[in-house]
């Protein structure tokens, strides 16, 4: 009896360990990189459209299946981040902004439906298509005095399309993360 109670034991905790891994490896898509191992001419490409910028780091993901790289820079304290393809084209940009520099649109249906809820983070997430970029939606994230915090998407006019309670750790946890590979050393760092 108890050897089958030790292998079920044993039989769990494999499957429970094996679920675990698979499960870190599916959230675990992203992977820092050197700067210099970005696709050809896409730092260039960045560092055209954000010459005052400082380059802080670099990933490589998959996004729906396909291989993108992340640049991370810094400007005025404020992070922006270019998603470049494997061809080294700018795809997509999140900048941080202000929450002032937010259509009038947008900042209305966030108040009316949040009231006075604190904007911890603001991004405008610009899209790039054959060289022309537009704004997309714009990311909150939204501290509430008596709930979690909240992850909402909005568009320029003024539609709430995502919200998302569930992101509050993962924001902190980026949050710290950023603090930390603010304060090693910047041997990947790229100034010009």
């Amino acid at each position: 009896m108890r050897s089958i109670v030790a292998c079920l034991v044993f039989g769990l905790a494999l499957s429970a360990g094996l679920s675990a891994t698979a499960a870190r490896g599916e959230e675990d898509d992203e992977q820092k990189i050197k700067v210099a191992d970005l696709p050809k001419g896409g730092l260039e490409a960045v560092k055209k459209m954000f010459p005052d910028a400082k380059v802080v780091g670099a990933t490589k993901e998959k996004d729906h299946g396909k291989t993108m790289y992340e640049v991370e820079l810094k400007n005025n304290g404020k992070t922006i981040d270019v998603m470049i393809d494997k061809d080294g084209k700018v795809a997509t940009i999140e900048k941080e902004i202000s929450g002032k520099d937010l259509p009038a649109a947008a900042s209305k249906a966030i108040t009316a439906k949040y009231g006075d809820s604190k904007w911890k983070k603001v991004e405008e997430v610009t899209q790039v298509k054959d060289g022309k970029q537009e704004v997309d939606f714009y990311e909150l994230l939204i501290g509430h005095p008596k709930e979690k915090d909240i992850e909402i998407k909005v568009t320029p006019d003024g539609k709430i399309s995502m919200e998302d309670s569930d992101e509050k750790e993962s924001e902190k946890e980026d949050d710290e993360n950023n603090q930390k590979d603010d304060d090693e050393d910047e041997s990947d760092e790229v100034d010009d």
